[in-house]
């Protein structure tokens, strides 16, 4: 900047140091890094802005990104009205859920490394909004993948083992706030998750909420911080070592850690079958709702105000299927195991895995001994 300032008055004597000095005590500007997982559509606003040559032109864009952001606004609005809404209720259960990038292991320095093939580790987390407590469910890549089967598990394992069936007249609301991840959150595996968790009389009202793509920055973001910053400071070999990183990483209020087994993951294709799947597009929406009263029917609304009307579609499909599935209310233990074997990993991983073992104490080399055998 100042060699520009130079530029452009040649004749000036003012120095570099003067010039600084100036800059950051006359000045409220500061220089920070460029941003990642930035917003697509803003990148494209932001890009047309600078290409546009017509004034009538930049302020239309002007006015699509504003009313971008304000969505984006709304969303975290009534995140945190949910949140308040949570706090301290026992008929309420807000909950946000995220995956963590994939962490690698082992955590070897020497630059062999990087050209070989990494164990993947999966860590999910689910944010309890209203009591602030923090489960972390992690498994591995020969346990199962990190599909939209794989989350729906997850939460159902958390909440079969953290909340009562209700009793007659009893009523509590679930509220799932998580990004717009096609593959993992908003699919048909999770709307016949929360069916099934009303048919099962876990909650009287069930909500899956979306923010806006781009503008998702989670509290499980912050968890995940975390847990990257302990990541540089300790040695990772094995799953094990794993959860005590996730467990150390926030010493006030630890995360809860939760091994996923292989018995854990559940196929949701029995459930899902019995849905009528071509009611609409739910990729459409930002708020499902499905309730006891009518659970045969899904509440889509495209934004997060409550002033607009729900769509309302059926969920009904009338088959032998469906009618059987009327009559028998499938428990968590009854619906069917994801896989029945591990999943086998690739001939070229298992020599990198055999090769990075020789450098690893010899009960963290023999994880992977078993593995690769």
């Amino acid at each position: 900047m100042f060699k520009l300032f130079k530029e452009k008055y040649p004749d000036s004597t003012i120095s570099y140091n003067t010039y600084r000095d100036i800059f950051n005590a006359e000045f409220s500007l500061r220089f920070g890094l460029p941003r990642s997982d930035t917003c697509k559509l803003c990148d494209k606003y932001y890009i047309e802005t600078i290409a546009a040559e017509d004034q009538n032109k930049i302020r239309c864009i002007e006015k699509l990104a504003e009313a971008h952001h304000k969505k984006a606004e709304k969303a975290y609005s009534k995140l945190s009205d949910d949140t308040k809404s949570a706090l301290g209720s026992s008929h309420i259960v807000a909950l946000c859920v995220d995956l963590q990038q994939v962490i690698y292991t082992p955590n070897l320095t020497h630059t062999d490394v990087f050209y070989q093939r990494q164990y993947s580790n999966y860590n999910f987390a689910i944010h309890n909004l209203g009591q602030n407590t923090i489960d972390m469910y992690t498994w591995h890549e020969t346990v199962a993948k990190r599909g939209a089967a794989e989350i729906a598990s997850c939460i159902l394992r958390h909440i079969t083992s953290t909340y009562a069936i209700l009793k007659a007249g009893d009523v509590r609301k679930l509220i799932i706030w998580s990004d717009r991840c096609v593959g993992q959150n908003n699919n048909w595996t999770m709307i016949a998750l929360i069916y099934h968790l009303i048919k099962m009389k876990y909650f009287s009202e069930a909500n899956q909420k979306f923010l806006v793509s781009g503008h998702s920055f989670l509290p499980c973001d912050r968890d995940f911080s975390l847990i990257e910053r302990k990541k540089k400071t300790v040695r990772i070999y094995t799953t094990e070592d794993v959860h005590e990183m996730i467990k150390s990483a926030k010493p006030s209020n630890p995360f809860r850690v939760h091994q996923m087994l292989q018995i854990d993951f559940k196929n949701f294709d029995v459930l899902i079958k019995n849905l009528n799947k071509n009611t609409c597009k739910i990729t459409e929406g930002r708020w499902l709702q499905i309730t006891a009263d009518d659970m045969q029917v899904l509440r889509l609304r495209m934004n997060h105000s409550t002033g607009e009307p729900w769509h309302c579609h059926s969920l009904r499909k009338k088959s032998k299927c469906q009618q059987k599935y009327a009559r028998d209310i499938l428990r968590p233990y009854e619906l069917p195991v994801l896989r029945k074997k591990p999943i086998a990993i690739s001939a070229e991983k298992k020599k990198d895995l055999l090769v990075m073992a020789v450098y690893l104490p010899n009960q963290d080399a023999e994880f992977y001994r078993a593995i690769c055998s």
